[in-house]
């Protein structure tokens, strides 16, 4: 979605009051954002202003069908304590803006297309796997969608247990619900069997992303730096310039301690390999037939753990199992990389003023951000006959579009924290955010070499014989994988 017809949304939802975003309208209804108040900052009002003769809705381009009241099955577990189905669809409205629009998408499509949604709970989401395994084994068609732990469902698809998702007519890859970067990480040359998608916002929720604290920033005469961001300035090295003298050694001891100082970066567990994700680090590439080679650029990568030897010190940094949540919400960190859904979920209920910015490029030369997530995938069962491959394929592609359209924004407002003073900054943060949310393509495949920050800066690995010592290795699974992908039937 274009990010200022995201803000525009964004902005006039948080202005009026509203929890959502048209929810009583159809999709052919929702024409415009709503209507901006006089004494909306001058920014704001031109935000809406440049869309109020566009529609900031952006359709499936399906065709209206009657599935004949097919019931589209849904096999989900417990991801985060909340069942998975419930986050494409949700069966009650609760007074929740995000569970109130899943809702919303659950009665039109519902009604659109004359199908009934329902889930089918395994427990854990990391049963999913074993269950779809069995079924399809047995040749069980008893459900349509899976959505499970990340790395088990992606193996699904080398296993030959789910359909290829590139041959699905209905979906249309071009459209934003297929982030680019997570489409292109999760195929191997022209297949693809699992997705992380936005037909849910679980990949957003586990996106990473910098949280800044604008008050401790403040303190240290610090500038919000958006500016940076904007002009593809936002790198390792600004944030080493930005975390040198943020640490404070306030009770005077002489070392860092969470109990009675702060420091300059907060994190924990599952974001090493998501820094060398998000700088581009060359280790796996792409050939001209879209096939992943090893290719690992020891200079670059050796740099590239220079740096974040130094942003991941003593001096800096402090390791938190929540991924930096806890030190982060008690206003003892300057930075958090963390998941998005602690803003929603922790950082909100707090006194906390706090800012939005996407994980720092290697350098500037880089081309792009590139925020890691990991995610609960989807995919479809190997069980599904033709006919239902239409259906299911349909159904799927009206669930995205109205989740995209309409849960996005919802979940944007909550993690914003309903604040209006740097909304269209933190606003247009979150949708560069969103847009540029991958899933690296070593982590969600298992590989060798996946997690380098892990295996070279935490254990002290010099990183030209680490790679040495396991590039046989490393190209031997390689192989495997793709001789996996060539040989799955269609």
């Amino acid at each position: 979605m274009n990010p200022k017809k995201i803000i525009a949304m964004l902005l006039a939802s948080l202005l009026t009051g509203s929890a959502c975003i048209s929810c009583s309208k159809t999709p052919e209804e929702t024409k415009s954002a709503e209507t901006v108040p006089e004494s909306a900052p001058d920014t704001v009002a031109e935000a809406v202003d440049e869309t109020e003769t566009e529609d900031p809705y952006i359709y499936d381009d399906l065709p209206d069908e009657q599935f004949n009241g097919y019931n589209y099955r849904v096999l989900s577990g417990t991801f985060f304590s909340r069942e998975t189905a419930f986050s494409v669809y949700y069966d009650e409205l609760t007074g929740i803006p995000v569970d109130d629009q899943l809702y919303y998408t659950k009665e039109t499509v519902q009604e659109r297309f004359d199908v009934v949604l329902s889930h089918i709970s395994v427990g854990s989401y990391n049963d999913v796997a074993v269950v779809t395994k069995n079924t399809v084994s047995a040749n069980d068609n008893s459900f349509d969608i899976l959505i499970g732990q990340d790395t088990t469902t992606v193996q699904l698809g080398a296993e030959g247990y789910c359909l290829d998702l590139r041959s699905i007519d209905e979906f249309n890859f071009e459209k934003p619900w297929w982030p680019e970067f997570t489409v292109t990480s999760l195929s191997i040359g022209d297949r693809m069997f699992a997705a992380s998608s936005y037909l849910t916002h679980l990949g957003l929720q586990c996106t990473r992303a910098i949280l800044i604290n604008k008050d401790y920033a403040k303190d240290l005469q610090i500038e919000v730096p958006y500016e940076d961001v904007r002009q593809g300035k936002w790198t390792l090295d600004r944030m080493i310039e930005l975390t040198k003298d943020a640490s404070l050694d306030l009770n005077g001891d002489g070392k860092l301690d969470p109990a009675d100082d702060r420091f300059a970066l907060a994190s924990g567990k599952h974001t090493t390999y998501c820094w060398q994700d998000a700088c581009n680090i060359p280790v796996y590439e792409r050939d001209e037939n879209n096939l992943p080679v090893l290719r690992m650029d020891i200079e670059q990568a050796d740099t590239f753990i220079e740096k974040l030897s130094v942003l991941l010190g003593a001096d800096r940094y402090i390791h938190e199992g929540g991924y930096g949540k806890d030190i982060f919400a008690a206003g003892k960190a300057l930075f958090t990389y963390t998941l998005l859904k602690y803003a929603y979920d922790t950082f909100r209920d707090t006194d906390m003023t706090y800012g939005f910015l996407p994980t720092p490029k290697m350098n500037e030369q880089q081309e792009s951000y590139n925020n890691p997530c990991t995610d609960a995938p989807w995919a479809l069962p190997g069980t599904l006959n033709t006919e239902q491959q239409h259906i299911v394929g349909t159904v799927t592609e009206a669930l995205s579009c109205q989740n995209y359209n309409n849960v996005l924004p919802a979940y944007f407002e909550g993690a914003l924290k309903a604040r209006i003073a740097d909304a269209p900054d933190d606003a247009a943060m979150l949708q560069l955010i969103a847009d540029t949310r991958s899933i690296g393509f070593a982590y969600a495949f298992s590989m060798i070499f996946k997690d380098i920050v892990n295996d070279c800066v935490l254990n002290e690995n010099n990183v030209a014989s680490y790679f040495e010592s396991s590039k046989t290795k490393a190209e031997t699974a390689l192989e495997n994988l793709k001789e996996a992908f060539a040989e799955v039937d269609s």
